[in-house]
């Protein structure tokens, strides 16, 4: 009896380790980890210089695009505020006004965002 005992205590017990991993997981890899544009904006002063992820979508008529220099500036737009963004680099295929994208960068001084990082992978080219 007492060896039965022992045996269902231990399946118990890995069974609370696998349950208690699969919350953890969920709970970390749910979601993009990203704030809205509200939220960023308002802490912007905070977070100058460090690097954060905003989600929001394209706001239309802000995309403006020097092809000589590769820089392009747009706003990013909760539809209640929005935050002016440069990015240098080349513009993935799949960006559109209106899209839905997540945008990783950093404040700078002044309250611009700077997109270090704008993986196609995080836009959702039909998401309009």
């Amino acid at each position: 009896m007492k060896k039965r005992r022992k045996w269902i205590l231990i399946a118990a017990v890995v069974l609370a380790v696998a349950l208690a991993y699969g919350v953890f997981s969920f709970v970390t890899h749910s979601g993009s980890g990203a704030m809205t544009v509200s939220t960023a904006k308002s802490r912007a002063e905070s977070l100058t210089g460090q690097r954060v992820k905003v989600e929001g979508r394209i706001a239309p008529g802000s995309v403006s695009w020097d092809a000589g220099a590769k820089v392009m500036k747009f706003g990013l737009t909760d539809n209640a505020a929005r935050l002016d963004m440069v990015y240098n680099g080349v513009v993935p295929d799949s960006f559109r006004v209106g899209a839905s994208v997540v945008v990783e960068g950093r404040f700078m001084a002044g309250g611009a965002f700077e997109a270090l990082n704008f993986p196609t992978n995080t836009l959702c080219g039909i998401c309009h």
